[in-house]
């Protein structure tokens, strides 16, 4: 069955946190829940911000960061990758969300960047500066307990307390961290990808 705009009669409010941030797993989960079985989303992949549309977000602005709203909306877990056609019912079958608090805004941001930090210290195919020389486990290791140690917990949970991430060694640090600096990516017949 091709993927053709599924008709709905109540658009699906988009689910979000206590905080008021969108849930990308759970939006997903009800989106494919209410298409038949058998449906083959068809087009070429792209990204769905489930914190749109954009207009919203243009004008948010911080003393810290005078693109915070682009930046919050761009943060890798409000991201979904999908078929377009798949991306074309998300938005005609749900509601838009509502904008979180700015300081919401500002504090999600903040967490989501030490996730990228961390991912980019312990990531497998990490290099040096200036070589391709690949940067040795223990120094990634060593260099990811430092900057945890330096942290704050998050706040939103967004981020790992430092306790769980000084528990995780390398491999589960990457697996973890990789996770939560990557898009979802839901596949063409409505399965959400591991």
């Amino acid at each position: 069955m091709s993927g053709e705009i599924i008709p709905y009669i109540n658009k699906i409010e988009v689910p979000v946190n206590q905080y008021g941030v969108p849930d990308r797993e759970k939006l997903m989960e009800q989106v494919v829940a209410n298409v038949p079985d058998g449906v083959l989303w068809g087009g070429q992949y792209d990204l769905h911000h489930v914190a749109w549309p954009r207009a919203e977000y243009r004008g948010i602005r911080t003393h810290q960061d005078e693109w915070a709203g682009a930046n919050y909306r761009g943060t890798s877990l409000l991201k979904v990758y999908l078929p377009r056609k798949l991306h074309d019912h998300v938005h005609k079958a749900t509601e838009i969300p509502d904008v979180p608090d700015v300081d919401v805004i500002e504090q999600w941001t903040s967490e989501n960047r030490m996730i990228g930090r961390l991912y980019g210290i312990i990531k497998a195919e990490r290099v040096f500066e200036n070589s391709r020389r690949r940067v040795p486990d223990s120094w990634k290791y060593n260099e990811y307990l430092y900057m945890v140690e330096k942290m704050r917990d998050g706040e939103l949970g967004v981020l790992p307390d430092k306790e769980v991430l000084f528990e995780y060694d390398l491999p589960e640090a990457q697996i973890a961290l990789r996770s939560l600096a990557s898009a979802l990516r839901v596949e063409r017949d409505g399965s959400i990808a591991a």
